[in-house]
């Protein structure tokens, strides 16, 4: 079977001033699901279906994992230093990827005007024409397909989008942007398609179909701003800290993702955020900017 290889994925690191190419998280097999005609069929019939995420969650969380522990570090070169545990204390893979940081290993930006990342990632920022995000790869889809409501088209109206995709490597704990209250979560979606660049491009509905929880929520700063996270293939559970009403603070944990890569998109309405230059520069060409949880990423028009 042929298998068309995938063009390799750039991204902008702003630490290091300098492009660099993405190390893609078993690639092989990526390119297999998205580069050739049976991945995609089974991609679409059988690896979005929760069954299967489920399945691998249980092989995640379970002891025979922890073996696995060590050789995705090595891989992912991660920062073990940064551990709030010692690395003999994970009894599972999963264990080792929802793991805590200690609190100095991420800085939050505290200055009010600043919008901070809420997650490790990889970000991507879109302007909305009219109700519909258009990205400058993929399918374009509409507020409504997104948020599965209607309620939100007028208000966040040419707004901008901002989409942050964690891959597995990634610290899988996100927070949230600025002070404030947020509303009851809603969830919306049923399946689990890859949130990765390759899955993009192959045109799977990804933002419109996988498991999405979101909220409104009330910032000092911005305003209104609807916050979504978004499950993912092999992603075992979104788990949100506070499902109902709940008044935060700034860089306070929201919740994690279980094991996979996955999403978080902010809307904005129109008017109330600028982004960094350099983040918009690279976005315009449709290329991620690495960030990390707490950095400063804009301020308040």
């Amino acid at each position: 079977m042929h298998t068309r290889k995938k063009q390799d994925i750039f991204l902008f690191n702003r630490k290091k001033n300098a492009i660099e190419k993405e190390r893609v998280f078993e690639r092989s097999k990526m390119e297999f699901c998205y580069g050739t005609k049976l991945g995609l069929f089974l991609g679409k019939a059988v690896f979005k279906r929760r069954f299967v995420s489920k399945l691998y969650a249980c092989w995640a969380k379970s002891q025979i994992s922890k073996k696995k522990i060590a050789s995705f570090i090595e891989k992912n070169e991660i920062d073990t230093s940064e551990l709030a545990s010692p690395l003999k204390s994970f009894k599972s893979y999963n264990e080792f990827f929802i793991r805590k940081l200690k609190p100095e290993a991420r800085q939050v930006e505290m200055q009010p005007r600043s919008l901070i990342s809420p997650a490790d990632s990889r970000l991507l920022v879109h302007y909305l024409d009219r109700e519909k995000v258009v990205p400058v790869k993929g399918r374009a889809y509409t507020l409504s397909e997104l948020l599965g409501t209607a309620r939100f088209d007028s208000q966040f109206a040419n707004g901008t989008c901002l989409i942050f995709r964690l891959a597995p490597a990634d610290y899988h704990r996100f927070g949230y942007i600025d002070h404030g209250e947020q509303e009851q979560i809603w969830k919306t979606g049923h399946a689990l398609h890859s949130v990765h660049p390759f899955a993009l491009d192959s045109g799977l509905p990804v933002f419109t179909e996988n498991c999405r929880e979101a909220a409104l929520l009330s910032t000092q700063n911005f305003g209104e701003v609807i916050h979504v996270d978004v499950g993912a293939m092999i992603v075992g559970r979104i788990v949100q800290h506070h499902p109902s009403v709940h008044s935060f603070s700034k860089g306070e944990e929201k919740g994690y993702f279980e094991f996979g890569g996955s999403s978080i998109v902010l809307l904005f309405k129109p008017h109330t955020l600028s982004v960094h230059k350099d983040i918009q520069e690279y976005s315009s060409r449709g290329i991620e900017t690495l960030v990390s949880y707490g950095e400063s990423i804009g301020e308040k028009k």
